[in-house]
């Protein structure tokens, strides 16, 4: 599926499941998750509960007041980001609750109350507390859709910004 999004340049901007995310997922996989796995592992998480999207989620929601899952699904289908970018929606149609369902029971986040909410557990407190600050990038679904438009020509884009995640964490760990 594919969602096309305006944007003030000449080519409209596509959100799909498409090579970039997938890119960028693999190359977490591969490169990101052995300086995150056991950052995860140290608050009581497997290294497979942690994806860059689920951060995002996690920096987002943290800044909130706890939500009710269709009002997330709201704000997630029209992805403000730090609003410097069009909004868009975070994810391909239909992905959105099987990411906040992973989340949810990985223990990244909690679902309480009556209606139930959607808010950050104390283990994705720890996790965000022991990230370098700058891995919060609301914009990341904005530069997903950026690379899926300009794809092939984009293709190392992801693993650059994967690599400099890893290298922010690794100098902020050793620091």
């Amino acid at each position: 599926m594919m969602t096309t999004i305006s944007s003030s340049s000449p080519m409209p901007l596509r959100v799909e499941s498409g090579l970039a995310g997938r890119s960028l997922d693999a190359v977490f996989a591969a490169e990101g998750l052995g300086i995150v796995g056991p950052i995860a592992r140290d608050v009581g998480l497997g290294a497979e509960a942690i994806s860059l999207s689920g951060l995002q989620v996690l920096y987002w929601l943290r800044s909130q007041h706890p939500l009710t899952r269709p009002d997330m699904l709201r704000a997630m289908a029209q992805w403000r980001g730090t609003g410097r970018n069009d909004v868009i929606p975070f994810k391909p149609s239909g992905a959105v609750p099987e990411l906040l369902d992973r989340m949810v029971k990985d223990e990244l986040l909690w679902e309480m109350g009556s209606p139930k909410r959607l808010l950050v557990s104390p283990k994705g407190i720890a996790l965000l507390s022991r990230l370098h600050p700058a891995s919060e990038d609301l914009d990341l679904p904005s530069r997903l859709a950026r690379w899926q438009s300009e794809w092939p020509a984009s293709e190392r884009d992801p693993g650059k910004y994967v690599r400099s995640f890893i290298a922010r964490q690794r100098n902020f760990i050793s620091s």
